[in-house]
């Protein structure tokens, strides 16, 4: 049992054999939760983060001796790193932005209008790190930018942000520059950690490709409609064979991209939904389908071809909670996975809806 709400992503090791996700307690505290996946349902470790909530969910680097995330407490966001075994954990480094400011790293004239950090994206040993600090080290790296904030009335410049151990041993973090919209959610990788794809605020949605150097202007750059100038709630995602950017807006749409355009190119759009989409999109296994969560609690599958409705689960009798959880699925698209206050729930989907209560 436990206390608290989880709001995390559930991640995995590279080998599959272990998950992390985060639980707020909501009193401003939360702490990281390690777990075997494959075993009974109690946690490896926990670490108590005091002070602060995780920003979106924990991953696992390289070898899944590191953990990387993201953290706020009243003030400002903070990087951080944990060491990470099979019964335990242990901070290794962290750095908040306040301290970033102050170093010789930071190089910006402007303060971001948001002191808050989004949640990371990682790349697990890349080719290389495709900025100018990166060349010739395949050392992980963490991408971030600043947290969006609730007031519509807010600014939304802010910076993306990114750590890599150096060649020689040093822990790292630097701004990779100036971007005029924030998010709510983490980047994702693609082509071995060489390209980059964010969904911000106002709408913006954000991709490096082509192996164009992170530093640089985004290779694709689309604002599409919008319901004024908040973040969109969820991440991108990327098809099995990268060639689809999938991203949601603030509308009730979802958009699927053809990245190896490198334009404006819209694939094809999608306005069947109830609501926004606050979790999703993430694609099948297999590419032929893609999953998403509205903000009215309902489940929709969709045809990767032409975005067309396959199922949906049925519609509630009753005003649903708050949806702001984010679900995985598994390597063979027939599990999807939340983290709750009490572990990781796995649900049967196929064909047909999530049944209603978690699978074995």
């Amino acid at each position: 049992g436990g206390s608290g709400t989880s709001v995390s992503e559930v991640t995995f090791s590279e080998d599959g054999d272990m998950l992390v996700y985060s639980v707020a307690a909501g009193d401003g505290t939360s702490k990281i939760v390690g777990m075997a996946h494959r075993g009974n349902g109690a946690p490896m470790w926990e670490y108590d983060l005091g002070e602060g909530e995780v920003s979106g969910a924990p991953f696992f680097g390289t070898n899944a001796t590191n953990v990387y995330f993201t953290y706020n407490d009243g003030t400002e966001g903070t990087f951080a790193i944990l060491d990470a075994t099979s019964d335990s954990a242990t901070l290794a480094y962290s750095q908040s932005l306040g301290d970033l400011m102050g170093s010789a790293d930071w190089n910006n004239a402007t303060v971001p209008d948001s002191m808050f950090y989004s949640p990371v994206g990682v790349a697990l040993s890349p080719m290389e790190g495709n900025f100018r600090r990166g060349t010739g080290n395949n050392n992980d790296v963490v991408i971030w930018a600043n947290l969006a904030l609730n007031d519509v009335n807010a600014g939304f410049n802010g910076y993306v942000y990114a750590y890599q151990k150096s060649l020689e041993g040093v822990d790292e973090v630097f701004s990779l520059g100036a971007a005029q919209w924030s998010t709510w959610t983490r980047p994702v990788f693609g082509n071995g950690g060489m390209d980059l794809f964010f969904a911000g605020s106002r709408s913006f949605i954000r991709a490096w490709t082509g192996e164009q150097a992170f530093h640089r202007s985004a290779s694709i750059k689309i604002q599409p409609e919008r319901d004024g100038p908040l973040p969109v709630y969820s991440q991108p995602a990327l098809s099995p064979d990268e060639q689809t950017y999938y991203v949601a807006t603030t509308k009730n749409m979802l958009y699927a991209i053809d990245t190896a355009t490198k334009t404006d190119q819209l694939k094809a759009t999608s306005e069947i939904l109830d609501g926004a989409i606050v979790s999703g999109p993430t694609v099948t296994p297999d590419g032929m389908h893609v999953a998403v969560v509205t903000t009215t609690g309902r489940a929709y599958m969709l045809d990767t071809n032409r975005l067309e409705l396959k199922w949906a689960s049925p519609a509630l009798d009753k005003e649903p909670p708050a949806v702001d959880l984010t679900f995985v699925l598994s390597s063979t698209g027939h599990l999807m996975y939340t983290a709750t206050p009490m572990g990781v729930a796995a649900w049967q989907i196929a064909a047909a809806p999530p049944t209603i209560s978690p699978a074995p």
